[in-house]
């Protein structure tokens, strides 16, 4: 049993950490299929235009291609 709680306290505390950013390498960009996703966010703009933690009152809407 406390293992089990020890692996449901590791995995709900690293659902918590800041993820980051993901850097496409030039050559990937013709892998694949390009799709524009729409996405909406509670989150504040950080000061390199991405999202931070910070949680703000309004939404925002933008676009991905993924």
């Amino acid at each position: 049993m406390a293992i089990r709680l020890l692996f449901a306290f590791v995995f709900l505390l690293s659902a918590c950490t800041d993820r980051g950013s993901t850097v496409l390498m030039p050559g990937a960009i013709g892998i694949g299929t390009i799709h524009r996703v729409f996405v909406t966010t509670e989150r504040m703009p950080n000061e390199t235009g991405w999202f931070g933690a910070d949680r703000s009152e309004e939404r925002r809407y933008l676009t991905v291609d993924v």
